[in-house]
C-alpha cells in the first residue's frame, strides 16, 4: 500500500510540501521495496556466511550505511568493490580463508549494483527522486575489477582500510583514529602505526562507522569512544545516553 501512495505522490512531487515529504520518506520507500527485494531474491543464489543470509544484509549497519549513499546527497556512488567490502564486514568474513564465500560474497555485489541500477532506471518515482538530489544514474558503477577485490580480501587491515575509506571527508578537520584487529589476532591491534585515521563530517557520520571490536579516539575532543549513539540514519561520537545505543565501553 505504501508503495502505490508513493507513486501516487510522484505525480505531486512539483508541490513544495510534497517534496519535502518524500524526501524525508525516500531511504524508506528505497529500502523495503528495493534493496530488500533485491536481497530476498538472491539469499537462494548467493551463499555469503555459514550463519547469515543474504536477506540479513538489510538490518546491518555497514551494508544499510552504504547503500544508503545511493539516495542522499551526494557526488559518492558505492561501487562493487565498496558494497563487497560491507558485506564482509557485515557478517565478519575478514581473515576467514573461505574462497567460496569470498566469491560469493563478490558475485552478490556484482548482483546488488547491476539491480540497483536497472531498477532506479525502471522506476520513475526513484529516477525523479534521485535526479532532483543531483545524483547522476550513469555513476552507479556495475562494472569493476574482480581480481582487485580478491586480493583486498586477502588481509585484514586492507578491508579495513577499504571500507572506513568510504567515510572519508577530507574537507573536514575533524577526525576519528580508528583501532582493528591484526592480521592474525582476534583482538584489537594498539600499534598506533596501524591504526586508522579518518576525516569526517560530525555531524553526518554514516550509519556503520562505530563498530563491536574496534576503538575508537576523536582527535578534537581528546577522547577515546564511550559511547556511540544512531539517529535518522547517522551516528555521533560519545553522543546523548538517551539515543540508540549502538557501541558502549
Amino acid at each position: 500500500m505504501a508503495g502505490y501512495l508513493f507513486k501516487l505522490l510522484g505525480g505531486l512531487y512539483v508541490f513544495y510540501p510534497v517534496k519535502m515529504f518524500v524526501r524525508e520518506r525516500i531511504e524508506g520507500y528505497f529500502f523495503r521495496y528495493h534493496v530488500a527485494q533485491i536481497l530476498n531474491d538472491a539469499s537462494r543464489a548467493f551463499p555469503i556466511s555459514e550463519y547469515w543470509s543474504a536477506r540479513d544484509l538489510v538490518n546491518q549497519s555497514p551494508f544499510r550505511g552504504l547503500i544508503s549513499e545511493f539516495v542522499r546527497v551526494g557526488d559518492f556512488y558505492p561501487a562493487p568493490k565498496d558494497i563487497a567490502v560491507a558485506i564482509n564486514i557485515s557478517v565478519g568474513a575478514y581473515g576467514e580463508a573461505d574462497d567460496k564465500k569470498e566469491a560469493s560474497i563478490i558475485d552478490l555485489a556484482f548482483h546488488i549494483s547491476h539491480e540497483i541500477k536497472s531498477r532506479v532506471i525502471s522506476d520513475y518515482f526513484l529516477k525523479t527522486m534521485m535526479e532532483d538530489l543531483h545524483k547522476d544514474i550513469d555513476k552507479i558503477q556495475i562494472d569493476g575489477d574482480r581480481n582487485q577485490i580478491q586480493e583486498l580480501f586477502k588481509t585484514k587491515k586492507s578491508v579495513f582500510l577499504a571500507y572506513y575509506s568510504t567515510f572519508s571527508k577530507p574537507e573536514f578537520s575533524f577526525s576519528i583514529k580508528v583501532w582493528h584487529q591484526s592480521q592474525d589476532k582476534s583482538y584489537i591491534d594498539w600499534r598506533e602505526e596501524d591504526a586508522l585515521v579518518v576525516y569526517l563530517d560530525p555531524m553526518r557520520i554514516r550509519e556503520g562507522f562505530f563498530q563491536v571490536g574496534f576503538d575508537y579516539y576523536c582527535h578534537q575532543m581528546e577522547s577515546r569512544l564511550q559511547v556511540a549513539t544512531r539517529e535518522g540514519g547517522y551516528e555521533q561520537f560519545n553522543g546523548h545516553w538517551d539515543g540508540d545505543l549502538i557501541w558502549v565501553r
